[in-house]
């Protein structure tokens, strides 16, 4: 299946076992629905998939009320710029809230497209992923892989930290990402996001060289410690 083909699937499935499973965020229910990923979603589950006004900051802080009630909130933007708009709450309160309140667990997920392609600009472009990997507390996942999505979007909503998923728009039409695989390479090249796609036509190029080259893509980009079962809630 394609990316965003399995991104749904994981979304439907996630809703599906626990009916504590949210989604909120401006187009999730429209005809659209987020380039497909929230159609199936809305359509099994309207009462679940919420269509939200413009107030990106204000939402943040509502779902983290919601969160810290026992639902699990997954917030979808449309462009990863817009979490700039949340940092208040992202940033000093959600990733802060373990930290302040005794180890406390909550499930709270952050869907954020990377947009590339005709029109997006300087402004619809913007992956951040730096910056959110640097800020203590926060979970930042980059899936790459179409047939990782379903296990990404698991960790999220178990691993009790916010977790924010880029999603690369890139590669929402792709069903794989194709690269030589090496027993012993001649050089790795570690990257993230849709630039894998630019490294794995390089290693393709480069093969025809007689260079091996290996591509290792990361998709669990902050390294967040998994909380033990014991941590109290």
């Amino acid at each position: 299946m394609k990316y965003r083909e399995e991104i749904a699937n994981a979304l439907v499935e996630a809703m599906r076992n626990d009916p504590k499973v949210l989604i909120l965020g401006e187009g999730v229910s429209d005809p659209k629905g987020i380039f497909g990923t929230t159609l199936e979603a809305s359509s099994v589950y309207p009462e679940r998939v919420i269509e939200t006004p413009l107030s990106e900051n204000m939402l943040t802080g509502a779902c983290l009320g919601l969160a810290l009630e026992g639902w699990k909130p997954i917030f979808v933007h449309l462009r990863c710029d817009f979490l700039m708009l949340t940092m208040e709450h992202l940033v000093n309160t959600a990733a802060k809230w373990r930290s302040v309140h005794r180890g406390r667990i909550f499930t709270m997920v952050v869907r954020c497209l990377v947009g590339r392609g005709w029109g997006q600009g300087p402004n619809h472009s913007q992956a951040l992923h730096a910056m959110f990997a640097h800020v203590p507390g926060l979970r930042v996942l980059y899936p790459v892989h179409p047939g990782n999505i379903c296990h990404w979007l698991n960790e999220a909503l178990s691993c009790g930290w916010p977790t924010i998923i880029l999603e690369p728009r890139r590669l929402y039409e792709l069903d794989r990402i194709d690269y030589p695989m090496w027993e012993r390479p001649d050089v790795f090249v570690v990257t993230f996001g849709d630039v894998v796609l630019d490294a794995a036509q390089a290693a393709l190029e480069l093969d025809k060289l007689d260079i091996k080259v290996q591509v290792y893509p990361i998709e669990d980009i902050s390294a967040m410690p998994v909380p033990e079962p014991n941590v109290p809630v």
